[in-house]
């Protein structure tokens, strides 16, 4: 059921405008101290919660996976610097605060083809445009080079598998907010 506040602006009068700006501003305030009142309260026990993480990573051997990257970086491979754009990678949050939310480099493998492919372009098939992936987002499929990687990491965190994630939540279940 859609409320007064779910209806689309152009329906609503010239002089809504300021008011809807007003509420949007109240729900901006309001996520914004929910979330650095979670950010402070993660800051008090931050080692733990690190080591709580750590505690479940484990090595991982990487055999044959898949990187793709536009064919200027093929020399370089393995570079991050594209993780680390501002606005925000596919990864970060980008620039917000670097000295309360460091950006850090993360480095974009898939174990296949499609995959790699999907996650340099944004997309994996052909919308109903007719458009391929290589299309939206401007690029020739000739312009890109894949790679196969194979090698050993040592601590990875495997966040699809619940029991992994039980030591972090068990720390922040019992956060209490202030009333505001």
């Amino acid at each position: 059921m859609n409320g007064p506040d779910d209806e689309v602006l152009d329906s609503r009068l010239v002089a809504d405008i300021s008011k809807f700006k007003r509420l949007f501003e109240e729900k901006a305030r309001f996520h914004w101290e929910y979330y650095s009142e979670l950010a402070y309260l993660r800051k008090q026990i931050y080692d733990t919660l690190k080591d709580s993480l750590r505690e479940r990573a484990a090595p991982l051997q990487v055999s044959g996976w898949q990187r793709a990257v536009k064919y200027k970086y093929s020399l370089v491979p393995l570079n991050t610097t594209g993780s680390k754009a501002d606005p925000g990678g596919r990864f970060n949050i980008g620039a917000i605060d670097s000295a309360r939310f460091p950006i850090f480099p993360a480095l974009y493998l898939a174990s296949d083809k499609r995959t790699a492919m999907a996650e340099l372009l944004g997309r994996d098939e052909s919308g109903s445009t007719g458009l391929t992936p290589a299309d939206l987002a401007l690029t020739k499929e000739t312009s890109i080079t894949i790679l196969a990687v194979s090698g050993k990491l040592e601590s990875v965190l495997d966040v699809r598998d619940p029991k992994n994630l039980v030591p972090f939540v068990n720390l922040v279940r019992d956060f209490k907010l202030s009333a505001r």
